[in-house]
């Protein structure tokens, strides 16, 4: 391996072992210090470990112990959207980026496996942003012509999908609502549903920064006689 390899293939391994590290969730958890401890010794060895061929092993401990210490779904994503993000101009690189990738992609399905959706759009957003990454990577496989990950990966898509897909025929679906003015999700809550202590569910449906300020429309679940409801106009 050239200088110039090495050099760029580090660069990119340095950028996701970072990222890894910057995962936002609990660190008072008992698996916050392994995670630091994995990231730290994969940025300390990271030039010797690429140089000697043994990456693999130091990158899949920083990926195990994210996902032991709770990281969600979406900073899964995130990873990836990093390490595809790194210049891949020697082989070096493109094998820790595929490996980053391939990494990511399998501790988000395993994230989603535990996640509890709110809603059906939620599971319909997670399902388009997994759909692309795996056909990415179920393409590169068959390309490369590595059969056992080829199906691994197949097989592993076809349960992601099978589980969202069931999971979200259980959910109520979300209606919009338009209201005349904006209201606090206290007052919503106890128009829309009767029930003022469901204005957690309404604040948590719409992301929005406060409960006290919630959008003019908003998404929320159906009333039981209506599909759609127009309130104030």
């Amino acid at each position: 391996m050239t200088r110039a390899e090495l050099s760029e293939a580090v660069a990119a391994w340095e950028a996701i072992v970072a990222a890894v590290a910057e995962a936002s969730f609990d660190r008072s958890s008992t698996a916050a210090p392994e995670l630091r401890r994995a990231c730290a010794a994969a940025l300390a060895g990271g030039r010797a470990a690429i140089a000697a061929g043994g990456a693999g092993a130091v990158l899949v401990a920083c990926f195990e112990a994210a996902r032991m210490a709770g990281a969600p779904a979406t900073f899964f994503s995130r990873i990836r959207a990093v390490a595809e993000g790194q210049a891949q101009a020697h082989a070096a690189t493109q094998v820790i980026v595929s490996l980053a990738v391939r990494l990511a992609l399998a501790a988000e399905a395993q994230a989603l496996a535990e996640t509890t959706f709110a809603s059906r759009d939620d599971v319909d957003a997670a399902l388009s942003r997994l759909r692309p990454a795996f056909e990415s990577v179920i393409d590169a496989t068959m390309a490369a012509r590595e059969s056992e990950a080829h199906k691994a990966f197949g097989q592993l898509y076809a349960a992601v999908v099978s589980d969202l897909t069931a999971r979200a025929r259980r959910m109520p679906r979300v209606v919009v609502y338009r209201m005349g003015l904006s209201l606090p999700a206290l007052a919503l809550a106890n128009r829309l549903y009767g029930d003022a202590g469901r204005s957690g569910e309404l604040a948590a449906e719409n992301k929005v920064v406060h409960p006290l300020f919630m959008p003019v429309q908003l998404y929320g679940k159906p009333q039981l006689k209506c599909v759609i409801y127009f309130l104030g106009n």
